[in-house]
Protein backbone atom coordinates (compact mmCIF):
# COMPACT_ATOMS: atom_id res chain seq x y z
CA UNK A 1 0.00 0.00 0.00
CA UNK A 2 1.09 3.56 -0.67
CA UNK A 3 2.96 5.03 2.35
CA UNK A 4 1.15 8.33 1.83
CA UNK A 5 -2.08 6.61 2.86
CA UNK A 6 -0.51 5.88 6.26
CA UNK A 7 1.20 9.26 6.53
CA UNK A 8 -1.92 11.39 5.97
CA UNK A 9 -3.63 10.69 9.32
CA UNK A 10 -0.36 11.11 11.22
CA UNK A 11 0.40 14.35 9.40
CA UNK A 12 -3.11 15.69 10.00
CA UNK A 13 -2.81 14.88 13.70
CA UNK A 14 0.54 16.69 13.92
CA UNK A 15 -1.00 19.74 12.21
CA UNK A 16 -3.82 19.75 14.74
CA UNK A 17 -1.34 19.29 17.59
CA UNK A 18 0.81 22.16 16.30
CA UNK A 19 -2.25 24.42 15.97
CA UNK A 20 -3.41 23.50 19.48
CA UNK A 21 0.03 24.14 21.03
CA UNK A 22 0.36 27.45 19.15
CA UNK A 23 -3.07 28.55 20.34
CA UNK A 24 -2.26 27.66 23.96
CA UNK A 25 0.96 29.66 23.71
CA UNK A 26 -0.82 32.58 22.07
CA UNK A 27 1.30 32.38 18.92
CA UNK A 28 -0.41 33.09 15.58
CA UNK A 29 1.08 30.47 13.27
CA UNK A 30 -2.15 29.33 11.65
CA UNK A 31 -4.70 31.14 9.54
CA UNK A 32 -7.66 28.89 8.71
CA UNK A 33 -8.07 30.02 5.06
CA UNK A 34 -4.31 29.70 4.51
CA UNK A 35 -4.23 26.20 6.05
CA UNK A 36 -7.21 25.12 3.91
CA UNK A 37 -5.42 26.45 0.82
CA UNK A 38 -2.39 24.36 1.79
CA UNK A 39 -4.61 21.28 2.12
CA UNK A 40 -6.12 21.97 -1.30
CA UNK A 41 -2.68 22.31 -2.86
CA UNK A 42 -1.65 19.00 -1.30
CA UNK A 43 -4.76 17.24 -2.57
CA UNK A 44 -4.40 18.72 -6.05
CA UNK A 45 -0.74 17.72 -6.27
CA UNK A 46 -1.59 14.11 -5.32
CA UNK A 47 -4.34 13.90 -7.94
CA UNK A 48 -2.19 15.33 -10.73
CA UNK A 49 0.81 13.22 -9.67
CA UNK A 50 -1.26 10.08 -10.26
CA UNK A 51 -1.49 11.03 -13.93
CA UNK A 52 1.98 12.48 -14.44
CA UNK A 53 3.66 9.43 -12.90
CA UNK A 54 2.16 7.28 -15.64
CA UNK A 55 3.56 9.56 -18.34
CA UNK A 56 7.01 9.89 -16.79
CA UNK A 57 7.21 6.14 -16.18
CA UNK A 58 6.68 5.61 -19.90
CA UNK A 59 9.48 8.05 -20.69
CA UNK A 60 11.83 6.40 -18.17
CA UNK A 61 11.14 2.93 -19.56
CA UNK A 62 11.66 4.06 -23.17
CA UNK A 63 14.98 5.72 -22.37
CA UNK A 64 16.06 2.81 -20.20
CA UNK A 65 15.34 0.27 -22.91
CA UNK A 66 17.09 2.34 -25.57
CA UNK A 67 20.21 3.55 -23.72
CA UNK A 68 21.20 1.22 -20.88
CA UNK A 69 24.57 -0.41 -21.31
CA UNK A 70 25.22 -2.45 -18.18
CA UNK A 71 23.39 -4.28 -15.37
CA UNK A 72 23.90 -4.37 -11.63
CA UNK A 73 22.45 -6.75 -9.07
CA UNK A 74 19.63 -5.41 -6.90
CA UNK A 75 21.16 -7.26 -3.95
CA UNK A 76 24.26 -5.06 -4.12
CA UNK A 77 24.65 -2.85 -1.03
CA UNK A 78 26.87 -0.38 -2.92
CA UNK A 79 24.13 -0.06 -5.57
CA UNK A 80 21.58 0.94 -2.94
CA UNK A 81 23.98 3.46 -1.40
CA UNK A 82 24.77 4.87 -4.84
CA UNK A 83 21.06 5.02 -5.69
CA UNK A 84 20.35 6.99 -2.50
CA UNK A 85 23.16 9.46 -3.19
CA UNK A 86 22.18 9.86 -6.86
CA UNK A 87 18.51 10.37 -6.01
CA UNK A 88 19.44 13.06 -3.50
CA UNK A 89 21.66 14.72 -6.11
CA UNK A 90 18.83 14.66 -8.67
CA UNK A 91 16.44 16.15 -6.11
CA UNK A 92 18.94 18.86 -5.21
CA UNK A 93 19.33 19.99 -8.83
CA UNK A 94 15.62 19.80 -9.57
CA UNK A 95 14.88 21.91 -6.49
CA UNK A 96 17.70 24.36 -7.13
CA UNK A 97 16.59 24.89 -10.73
CA UNK A 98 13.08 25.38 -9.36
CA UNK A 99 14.46 28.48 -7.67
CA UNK A 100 16.65 29.70 -10.53
CA UNK A 101 14.87 28.97 -13.83
CA UNK A 102 11.79 31.12 -14.40
CA UNK A 103 9.51 28.49 -15.90
CA UNK A 104 10.43 26.06 -13.11
CA UNK A 105 9.99 28.77 -10.47
CA UNK A 106 6.47 29.33 -11.80
CA UNK A 107 5.79 25.72 -10.89
CA UNK A 108 7.69 25.74 -7.58
CA UNK A 109 6.51 29.09 -6.17
CA UNK A 110 3.31 27.55 -4.79
CA UNK A 111 5.50 25.83 -2.20
CA UNK A 112 6.69 29.25 -0.99
CA UNK A 113 3.39 31.12 -1.28
CA UNK A 114 2.11 30.89 2.29
CA UNK A 115 2.46 33.81 4.66
CA UNK A 116 2.73 31.34 7.55
CA UNK A 117 5.40 28.80 8.34
CA UNK A 118 3.74 25.74 9.83
CA UNK A 119 3.25 22.06 9.09
CA UNK A 120 0.34 22.65 6.71
CA UNK A 121 2.65 24.71 4.50
CA UNK A 122 4.56 21.51 3.67
CA UNK A 123 1.47 20.35 1.79
CA UNK A 124 1.89 23.16 -0.74
CA UNK A 125 3.41 21.04 -3.44
CA UNK A 126 3.39 21.74 -7.14
CA UNK A 127 0.92 20.15 -9.48
CA UNK A 128 2.97 21.01 -12.53
CA UNK A 129 6.45 20.08 -11.34
CA UNK A 130 6.46 16.88 -13.38
CA UNK A 131 6.36 18.91 -16.59
CA UNK A 132 10.07 19.67 -16.25
CA UNK A 133 11.21 17.89 -13.08
CA UNK A 134 11.34 14.44 -14.65
CA UNK A 135 14.40 15.47 -16.68
CA UNK A 136 16.51 15.74 -13.52
CA UNK A 137 15.58 12.21 -12.41
CA UNK A 138 16.09 10.64 -15.81
CA UNK A 139 19.68 9.46 -15.17
CA UNK A 140 18.74 8.01 -11.78
CA UNK A 141 15.49 6.34 -12.81
CA UNK A 142 16.94 4.82 -15.93
CA UNK A 143 20.08 3.65 -14.16
CA UNK A 144 18.52 2.08 -11.08
CA UNK A 145 15.30 0.74 -12.62
CA UNK A 146 14.94 -3.01 -12.57
CA UNK A 147 18.43 -3.60 -11.20
CA UNK A 148 20.31 -2.19 -14.17
CA UNK A 149 22.65 0.76 -14.14
CA UNK A 150 24.30 2.98 -16.69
Amino acid sequence: MNPIVYAIPVFMLTILLEAWVARRRGVAVYDIPDAITSLHHGLLSQVTNAFTKIATLGIYIAVYEAYRFTEWSMSSIPLWILALVLYDLCYYWAHRMGHEVNVMWASHVVHHSSEYYNLSTALRQTSTGALFGWVFYLPWRCSVSRGRCW
